[in-house]
């Protein structure tokens, strides 16, 4: 669902290149524009917008419209917020009737984007990035187009975009603004990893942590008519499969072939819970033709994993519905801490962490140590900015403005971290990688799923992602805190005595250092397999010790030059880069390379298509 708030007014025509039709609302000097009547809140306070959706548990889960009524009214006037009735994963504009003045913010982590100008007198805020281009009719944004086509994981930093007059709110940021567009107030909610316990938990704990986190999803639920789970076999998702009210018609989707070792698990799992199960397999669109690739560009600009595209494009839409995902953060494993879950660190601690037992060795976190770590990343991250890549890019400007510009906007999010005063050094890495990683290539996961029905992800909701980093890190890693949910729970013991597809044919209740020894031999052998694969040139060779989501076959499409040349035409990122993004796709069909997914690429061409529309837009 998309949404605009804007001083100007918008022709009807400018909605044409949405696949949905926009209705009108007028308020105070604001013109509202939006295509989902399920995103419209309105009372004598308020008339909101809310991408994602919010609860408040304090008042029964059926009533939806009281539930937001609340919730936007307690935001109005607190943030962070501070009642823990309140919860949901959102980002939101409202007008508040009362004193005139428009606020607008989103959660801690910000998956759901919200977009605004930089320009008071052309001031907007809106909810989809090409209904800023539309209002703006900005310049494009050179240091935004050069992040996104060569930085790490395709992404803008900090606030910036790919037009000059646009930005993006920083995750748990809240601005408000009164009628003459003057900011009043800007505020940020710096609630998360408020660690108090460090001793080991209890069976209590567990028991509080999941009372909490059915509550989030039953009334997370309770405002749809109708709701899918994206099942996939690992444990993000069946966490939340456990957590599902007995009492809904709940069905589980998947992607991938019947086939492949992971899709069976799903389907395991779903018939323990009793709930129908659908797999779809597309391989064709792996590689989407233009036509369908812009249209998701438009509607979400969140074309990042094409394998949802094989379950977005073969069911019925119903925007009335939600679609569930796991916790794409992966925050309760503590995947993000990257010093010390890495497979080398996991192998180097094992008879410590995992034998043992014991505590990992955390560091103090210092001025000192901070300023270390932002040089380390910093000096990390810069070397993908060649003065070689950004000529290929054919960008006018001068190469050190525009590392300057690229440092200045990494600040904005190195600050963010700073606020929140971590406890420990290696949440330096945690929460960096939640507000980049997590809050855009995974994020869009949920953004893509909007495309037909409503993505929600209650991991990610307020309450459980305080929650969540509340938890001390020693009690995350190495599964510590996920195994203890799946070992007191009874919703998910039957759960943990399905394999999972990294450490496949044995229960994953069985003891760790089991576990960690199947994983380490399935490790070894997917590497031979690869090795032997790319030695061979043979494409319809063996691609991982159990069949999983081919990406060798993937690259065979028989048609992907013809697809790469429509990506790129016209080509707004250079001759040189496209060349250079080309011939990489062409090297790993050839097994020259190992063709491991292709999110770049398609990171590559929707930027590509987004600078072709704004172009037009423009002129």
């Amino acid at each position: 669902m998309s949404f605009i708030i804007t001083i100007k007014p918008i022709q009807n025509t400018e909605f044409d290149i949405f696949s949905n039709s926009f209705s009108e609302k007028r308020i105070g000097d604001f013109y509202c524009y939006y295509n989902s009547e399920r995103a419209v809140h309105e009372t004598d306070n308020f008339l909101a917008f809310v991408s994602g959706y919010l609860c408040h548990t304090g008042i029964e889960k059926s009533n939806t419209n009281l539930q937001y009524a609340k919730s936007i009214d307690h935001i109005l006037e607190h943030w962070p917020i501070s009642d823990d009735s309140v919860s949901g994963s959102f980002s939101l504009a409202a007008f508040n009737k009362l004193n005139r003045e428009l606020i607008f913010c989103t959660d801690p982590i910000g998956v759901y984007p919200m977009f605004y100008s930089s320009n008071k007198n052309n001031f907007f805020v809106t909810s989809n990035f090409m209904l800023a281009a539309i209002a703006s009719k900005s310049d494009l944004d050179e240091v935004g187009i050069v992040q996104k086509a060569v930085g790490k994981e395709f992404l803008n930093l900090g606030d910036r975009t790919i037009l000059k007059e646009v930005k993006r709110l920083l995750p748990g940021e809240y601005i408000k603004l009164n009628p003459q567009n003057k900011t009043l107030d800007k505020v940020y909610d710096n609630t998360l990893f408020n660690i108090t316990d460090t001793r080991r938990p209890k069976k209590k704990d567990y028991v509080n942590y999941w009372k909490d986190f059915k509550k989030e999803v039953e009334y997370a639920l309770a405002q749809f008519n109708k709701n899918y789970l994206a099942l996939s076999g690992g444990m993000d998702s069946r966490i939340l499969l456990g957590a599902l009210p007995n009492d809904l018609p709940i069905k589980c989707l998947t992607f991938g072939h019947e086939d492949n070792y992971e899709v069976k698990l799903a389907k395991r799992l779903a018939k323990l819970k009793g709930y129908d199960f659908e797999s779809f397999y597309d391989i064709d669109l792996y590689f989407p033709d233009r036509t369908l690739l812009k249209d998701y560009v438009v509607n979400s600009e969140s074309v990042n994993i094409a394998s949802w595209l094989e379950i977005l494009e073969h069911i019925e839409e119903d925007k009335t519905a939600s679609i569930m995902l796991g916790e794409p953060c992966e925050i309760l494993p503590a995947r993000n801490i990257s010093t010390l879950s890495t497979r080398k660190s996991r192998i180097s601690k094992f008879i410590n962490t995992i034998v043992l037992n014991k505590d990992f060795q955390l560091q103090p976190a210092t001025d000192e140590s901070f300023e270390s770590w932002k040089k380390s990343r910093l000096k990390m991250y810069l070397r993908r900015y060649t003065k070689a890549t950004i000529d290929k890019l054919d960008i006018d400007m001068d190469y050190d403005h525009l590392i300057k510009e690229v440092v200045s906007d990494y600040e904005l999010i190195f600050k963010r971290i700073e606020s929140h005063q971590l406890p420990y050094f290696e949440l330096y890495d945690e929460l960096f990688a939640w507000y980049t990683h997590g809050r855009f290539p995974i994020g869009k996961q949920t953004l893509i799923c909007n495309q037909k029905f409503n993505g929600i992800n209650p991991s990610l909701s307020l309450n459980i992602l305080r929650k969540s980093s509340a938890i001390h890190p020693n009690n995350r890693l190495n599964y510590r805190f996920m195994n203890g949910l799946f070992k007191h729970i009874k919703e998910l013991r039957p759960l943990n005595r399905v394999p999972t597809s990294q450490t496949p044919f044995i229960p994953h209740n069985a003891p760790n250092i089991l576990i960690f020894l199947v994983w380490g031999i399935r490790s070894r052998l997917d590497q031979y397999f690869i090795r032997r694969l790319l030695k061979t040139k043979n494409p319809k060779g063996r691609y991982r010790l159990l069949k999983s989501i081919n990406w060798v076959k993937a690259y065979q499409h028989e048609n992907l030059e013809a697809r790469l040349d429509a990506y790129f035409s016209p080509g707004h990122l250079g001759d040189q880069y496209i060349v250079q993004q080309k011939k990489g796709i062409i090297d790993r069909r050839d097994l020259k390379r190992w063709p491991l997914t292709n999110s770049n690429i398609l990171s590559l061409s929707s930027l590509n298509i987004e600078i072709d529309i704004i172009k037009s837009l423009i002129k």
